[in-house]
């Protein structure tokens, strides 16, 4: 990539080396951010251990944005092309997925829609990790080999975490003990040797590696390994969960605007693609956005439940989720020659620097 690409999508500083933005950005948006679920947490524990309202508040005004901007893909002139290519995957998909889950609701098994999303919950958020974490081993000129034993390491100890005490989740701990009664325990355990058999191997890669850690790989590594921890000492699944995912939340609505801020800024095309140029232009657009968004959904939940009507509501809130578990596991599937061109570029500009 030549000096006028670097230039034109506002390329990594020499003195950032190693970060993916910078070391403010990185560390507050990426690195540190579920710090802020964890101080939420333990707000919530004054309140004698139930889901505070600002955490509640979080999961509108933070966590319907960051299902929101895995549509803003869509938006991109090239990306919609390939969309269409490929419309099985990017448009019949969500939409089997939305009937699937009314299907599931009406039907009187919204517990297997709980746990679909619980189980795959815990893989997209260790992905996404995973991820991130790939972009810093990169820049830090670490080994692509590595990959597979990071991302494996970071599933299974999130893993391990979420099913530690599986029983405070009844959906999916009363399928699973159907089956049969040891499974959660069978099911934790695993986990756990799985996680520390990757980890021990993950190690050995990380010591022979020619090119050292980097201080941000290094604390992005540990901040991913102890996101799940809430798991383990809150007793609500549900406040655990929420405490968990505000960190998440964060990285992705961080990733996704530093994406379109590099791509889009200086773009011309269609109104949808200038759009999301603005939307990277400053933090303004993105509030107002996240605002309106998180609004939109706090009164569509208060009024299915005045009318009524809450089932219609979690149809919708639970198809968006597990949609947005599937577009994301296309959009930033990296092993695909489409989104190495046209995501990679913009989210590892200064690996391209490097001799």
């Amino acid at each position: 990539m030549d000096s006028g690409v670097l230039e034109r999508v506002g390329g990594v500083q020499s003195d950032h080396k190693g970060w993916i933005q910078s070391p403010a950005f990185d560390l507050t948006f990426f690195a540190l951010s579920p710090l802020i679920g964890l101080v939420l947490a333990v707000i919530g524990l004054q309140y004698a251990g139930s889901v505070p309202a600002i955490l509640v508040a979080a999961t509108y005004w933070i966590g319907v944005p960051h299902y929101l901007a895995s549509f803003a893909f869509y938006m991109g002139d090239e990306n919609r092309s390939y969309a269409r290519e490929f419309w099985l995957l990017f448009y019949a998909g969500p939409i089997l997925i939305c009937v699937a889950v009314a299907v599931l609701y009406l039907g009187g098994a919204g517990n297997i829609v709980h746990a679909v999303l619980f189980v795959w919950n815990i893989y997209h958020v260790a992905t996404q990790s995973s991820g991130i974490l790939s972009l810093y081993r990169r820049l830090a000129g670490g080994s692509d080999s590595e990959r597979v034993r990071a991302h494996r390491t970071i599933v299974f100890a999130n893993a391990a975490m979420a099913f530690w005490f599986l029983d405070r989740f009844p959906p999916l701990w009363n399928l699973l003990v159907g089956v049969h009664p040891e499974l959660p325990q069978l099911l934790k355990w695993s986990c756990l040797v799985a996680a520390l058999s990757y980890g021990v191997a993950y190690a050995r890669a990380l010591r022979i590696r020619a090119a050292q850690m980097s201080p941000a790989e290094a604390t992005f590594l540990t901040s991913s390994l102890l996101l799940f921890t809430p798991y383990l000492w809150l007793d609500d699944s549900q406040f655990a969960t929420l405490a968990m995912l505000v960190g998440h939340f964060i990285q992705y609505l961080a990733i996704v605007w530093l994406l379109n801020r590099r791509k889009y800024g200086s773009l011309k095309g269609s109104r949808t693609q200038r759009w999301l140029g603005r939307f990277g232009e400053s933090w303004r657009v993105v509030a107002i956005f996240m605002l309106v968004a998180g609004i939109l959904f706090l009164l569509l939940d208060r009024g299915s439940q005045a009318f009524r009507l809450y089932t219609g509501f979690m149809i919708l809130f639970n198809s968006l989720a597990l949609a947005h578990f599937w577009l994301d596991g296309l959009i930033w599937a990296f092993k695909n020659p489409y989104i190495r061109r046209t995501v990679g570029p913009y989210l590892t500009l200064e690996a391209n620097r490097l001799p």
